[in-house]
């Protein structure tokens, strides 16, 4: 679901709800968003245009593709470039139940989460 997908990306890049709306509206002087559509974005209470779901994909750097959930698309991301430990994480996951993938995403969705406040926190300071 875009909502999920988008409020995700925004955290993991570190913006707050302010800051990427002001990033695009520099970035796309075109666009008018404000932290309150944005919000509206992340709660399912409105869904965005294309063109700003394109733009926002480019200021988050992902792809479209994620945002609208497709489980097809390609990431922004050449997994080919992964380093080796990355590699053998993603071999130990496909290896997993999926009890423990679910606990396993959750781990590192926590880790993510407190990293991405943190790099939030150093930004404001």
């Amino acid at each position: 679901m875009f909502s999920d997908k988008f409020k995700e990306a925004r955290l993991r890049s570190g913006y707050t709800l302010e800051q990427l709306a002001e990033k695009y509206n520099r970035t796309f002087p075109n666009g008018g968003l404000n932290k309150g559509t944005l919000s509206k974005y992340e709660n399912n209470k409105q869904e965005p245009m294309i063109t700003t779901v394109q733009n926002l994909a480019t200021l988050l750097d992902i792809s479209v593709d994620y945002l609208l959930d497709n489980k097809h698309h390609k990431s922004n991301a050449d997994t080919n470039n992964l380093e080796a430990d990355e590699k053998e994480l993603i071999e130990c996951y496909k290896l997993c139940s999926n009890e423990d993938k679910e606990e396993l995403l959750m781990l590192a969705r926590h880790k993510a989460l407190k990293n991405t406040i943190a790099a939030s926190e150093n930004k404001l300071a």
